[in-house]
């Protein structure tokens, strides 16, 4: 047979429920594989604090690790809450998206987390901020700056230097990164 309007509205129906289900999981796989990379620094920060303290004879540098390791435990659970959040705001839709996100806060929450990896590989962080301010979401800029900064970090050589300057070129924001590795 045929197709009665009835069957072919179920029909139609059934397809649209698959289609928001397979969104639905595809959001959740993206939102896990996010959750899984964005932990995976603090981790293994978390590793390396707790081994120096463990391995170390002199107090002094004890002392300090545990420190760095108190700060890194707190940015963690400070993650997770941005997490959370980003969780419920793509349940909210991409509307809850434009809060006004100050650039040099965002270079200080990101280098708070990468600063005992910059220790570690003595490269010079210097950072020139003027203020500037963008319309997003907070973690997912605080996500792209703690990215594109660790990478200059990590690519920069050992006793390089990091460069990061926030201004305002042509009526926009920009963040810029600068390093002394290669590319």
């Amino acid at each position: 047979g045929v197709v009665t309007p009835t069957e072919a509205a179920v029909v139609a129906a059934i397809n649209r429920l698959f289609g928001r289900v397979a969104e639905a999981i595809r959001r959740e796989a993206g939102f896990t594989s996010l959750a899984a990379h964005e932990l995976r620094t603090p981790l293994a920060t978390l590793k390396i604090l707790a081994d120096q303290a463990r391995n170390t004879c002199d107090a002094d540098e004890r002392d300090m690790a545990l420190c760095d390791l108190s700060v890194t435990i707190d940015r963690l659970a400070h993650l997770q809450e941005q997490l959370l959040t980003l969780s419920r705001l793509e349940v909210l839709g991409s509307n809850a998206l434009g809060e006004s996100v100050e650039l040099t806060e965002i270079v200080d929450e990101a280098m708070a987390d990468l600063r005992y990896e910059a220790r570690q590989r003595h490269v010079k962080v210097v950072c020139h901020a003027d203020g500037s301010a963008i319309l997003g979401h907070r973690y997912a800029v605080l996500t792209l700056a703690r990215n594109i900064i660790g990478n200059a970090i990590r690519y920069a050589p050992v006793g390089g230097r990091v460069e990061i300057a926030t201004m305002v070129q042509r009526g926009s924001a920009v963040l810029r990164v600068d390093d002394s590795g290669p590319g």
